[in-house]
């Protein structure tokens, strides 16, 4: 009987333990704010488990993660990202999806839609077009190279401003800094949005090949080693598909 007490005392320990410890820290592109929501949701349904989540810039997180920040698992909108870290931080790493980009216009502004952006930078209604900073941003880097491709680009370039991540290029056209900008189509599905901009889908030959990756880092415990699994199923990606993204590559 005693030995059963211990036994029973030892492992309530560790129960408690376990319990106490706080929600794994994820680093999250900025692009997956809104998919976010469901797959956390899930995860915390399925396995009763919580998530703490940092949203910013890829190459702000992989930085961040560079000089030595807590984080267990890593989503990043380009895989160059995880590649820039040392190989002692990753575990393992998957591509969970690619990313799309779409053009997004203010409700102010009464142009036809372009999916390939015809004209954009010859209209005067256009005084501003925002795209995620490229030099941390996927989003913003690819947006970069489609706009400098186009016809107009010197006029494009007169206008163009940049947020600070993907996520905030949405604000920018919201709030009216804006009139223009290409965005993440996972932030533009949003169901706030669509009384507030309008927003087309590019054209397969203008989207960037953006593997959405995952990294789990040498620091996750088993709650993020869970996650990291649940994202790769066959459900998490058809929640990925119904939030914009593709889970095979576009083809041109």
């Amino acid at each position: 009987m005693a030995m059963k007490s211990i036994l029973f005392c030892l492992l309530l320990t560790v129960t408690l333990l376990t319990q106490a410890a706080p929600p794994p820290l994820i680093a999250v592109a900025s692009n997956f704010r809104w998919v976010m929501v469901p797959l956390e949701h899930r995860f915390e349904q399925e396995t009763g488990y919580k998530l703490r989540i940092s949203y910013a810039a890829s190459g702000l997180l992989a930085q961040q993660i560079r000089q030595g920040a807590p984080f267990e698992l890593f989503i990043s909108a380009n895989p160059d990202y995880i590649e820039y870290l040392p190989t002692k931080k990753i575990r393992q790493k998957q591509v969970l999806a690619y990313g799309q980009l779409a053009l997004m216009l203010s409700r102010s502004v009464s142009l036809p839609i372009d999916s390939r952006l015809n004209g954009l930078g010859r209209t005067s209604k256009i005084r501003h077009i925002v795209i995620a900073n490229p030099d941390y941003a996927p989003f913003g880097e690819a947006a970069l190279a489609i706009l400098q491709g186009l016809q107009g680009w010197s006029q494009i370039k007169a206008r163009l401003i940049y947020a600070e991540n993907a996520a905030q290029t949405v604000h920018f056209i919201v709030s009216g800094a804006a009139q223009a900008g290409l965005v993440p189509y996972s932030l533009a599905l949003n169901p706030a949005l669509k009384t507030r901009v309008q927003t087309v889908l590019l054209a397969p030959a203008l989207q960037p090949d953006l593997p959405q990756t995952a990294a789990l880092l040498s620091s996750a415990g088993d709650v993020a080693t869970q996650f990291y699994r649940f994202l790769g199923r066959e459900a998490s990606q058809t929640v990925l598909r119904q939030h914009g993204f593709t889970i095979e590559r576009t083809t041109r």
